[in-house]
C-alpha cells in the first residue's frame, strides 16, 4: 500500500520515496514503468509549469484566441519578474536607489503616473502591486534601467555581455506583449518568436548563475 501510495503521489508531480520503509522501495520493482532511485537524496519535487486553459461554462468564438494569448503571457510575466529579481538583487530592495541616478527620468515618471492611477481606485489595497516603483513598470522600462549609464557593468554578467542583442529580443517582445495586455488577437508567428526570445533572455541568466557557483 505505501509503494502504491508513492506510485500515486510520483504521478502527481510529488514524491514520497523518503518516506517508504526498505521493504516498501524493494515492491516499486512489482509496479509496471516505475524506477526505483539508487539514491533517495536525488529525489526532486517537481513541479508543471504548462498552461492549462479554464473552463469558461459558456461558448464563445474568442475562446481559442484567449487561450493562446494565455499561454504567451506566462513566458512575458515570468521575463518581466525575472528581470525584476536581477534588478533588486543588484540594487536591493530599498527605496534609496530610485533615482535620477540609477533610473531614467522617463522611467521614473511613468512609474509615479502608474502609481498614481493604481492608488485612485480605493477599492484595491493600496499597495496591490507591491511597495517598491519597481512594480510600476512594463517590459522596456526594465531594459531603460538595465542599460543607463554605468548600470550595465553591473548586469552585463547576468546575459553574456551582450546589452544589443538583450536589447533586440526585449523589443521584438514588447510590441506583442502591448497586445495581450489589451486582449487583442494575435497570431502564432508573433507568440512564438516571443517564447523564442523569453527563452534565450532566461538561459543566459540561468547559464550565468550556473558560472557563478
Amino acid at each position: 500500500m505505501n509503494g502504491a501510495a508513492h506510485e500515486f503521489a510520483k504521478r502527481n508531480d510529488f514524491s514520497l520515496y523518503k518516506s517508504l520503509k526498505p521493504v516498501d522501495k524493494a515492491s516499486l520493482v512489482n509496479i509496471k514503468g516505475t524506477a526505483t532511485p539508487t539514491n533517495s537524496s536525488t529525489v526532486k519535487i517537481r513541479t508543471k509549469n504548462k498552461f492549462r486553459p479554464t473552463n469558461l461554462g459558456f461558448d464563445s468564438n474568442h475562446y481559442s484566441d484567449a487561450c493562446k494569448n494565455a499561454d504567451c503571457y506566462v513566458h512575458l510575466y515570468v521575463l518581466e519578474n525575472e528581470l525584476r529579481d536581477i534588478i533588486f538583487s543588484v540594487f536591493g530592495k530599498e527605496i534609496s536607489w530610485w533615482n535620477e541616478q540609477n533610473v531614467p527620468d522617463s522611467v521614473l515618471t511613468s512609474a509615479k503616473e502608474t502609481i498614481r492611477r493604481t492608488q485612485q481606485y480605493r477599492w484595491l489595497p493600496k499597495y496591490i502591486r507591491g511597495k517598491h516603483p519597481l512594480f510600476y513598470v512594463g517590459l522596456y522600462d526594465l531594459f531603460k534601467i538595465l542599460e543607463k549609464g554605468s548600470n550595465w557593468s553591473k548586469f552585463k554578467d547576468f546575459f553574456g555581455n551582450d546589452q544589443e542583442m538583450l536589447r533586440v529580443d526585449i523589443k521584438k517582445c514588447v510590441p506583442i506583449r502591448h497586445l495581450i495586455a489589451h486582449s487583442i488577437k494575435t497570431i502564432d508567428d508573433y507568440r512564438n518568436r516571443v517564447k523564442l526570445n523569453v527563452k534565450d533572455i532566461c538561459t543566459q541568466i540561468r547559464n550565468s548563475a550556473e558560472n557563478d557557483r
